[in-house]
């Protein structure tokens, strides 16, 4: 295996990697997002303001 070979090896199995967080990273800034909107509305803010 060459050294081109060998880092297309090494990109695959980086993307395949990327493709089994992808899901989960969206969720947990969803889950942060909604976080952000309750902690906001709790100290008196408006949510139509909170961003």
């Amino acid at each position: 295996m060459n050294d081109k070979e060998r880092l297309q090896y090494i990109n695959k199995e980086l993307n395949a990697i990327i493709a089994e967080f992808k899901p989960g990273l969206n969720e947990l800034l969803f889950l942060k997002d909604c976080l952000k909107k309750l902690t906001g509305i709790c100290a008196g803010e408006d949510f139509e303001n909170i961003s």
